[in-house]
């Protein structure tokens, strides 16, 4: 199943979904700069520079291995677009 202890997080699934962070945000480079940072530190979660709130990883979520459905703004298991590019990853093995 995607998202198990183990698995490598895909790059394309890294990126927030545009519907939650928009690309053409003025602040976008500095949030995936925040996200990423957090990521190399392997800390869990990384505090938003737009809002102050805490925001969970990428790796975090994936790692947990599911969707809650509570709209992350980096979800992994969220087919959706991504990037500035809005490429859409492959699905999920597991249907996200």
């Amino acid at each position: 199943m995607s998202g198990e202890v183990g698995d490598e997080l895909p790059v394309l699934r890294r990126l927030p979904l545009a519907a939650r962070l928009d690309p053409a945000h003025p602040a976008y480079a500095l949030v995936l700069r925040v996200h990423e940072a957090a990521m190399a530190a392997d800390v869990p979660t990384y505090p938003d520079p737009l809002s102050g709130f805490e925001v969970l990883t990428a790796a975090e979520l994936w790692a947990r291995g599911f969707c809650c459905d509570s709209g992350c703004r980096h979800c992994p298991f969220s087919d959706g677009p991504r990037g500035p590019e809005r490429l859409t990853p492959p699905p999920c093995p597991d249907g996200g």
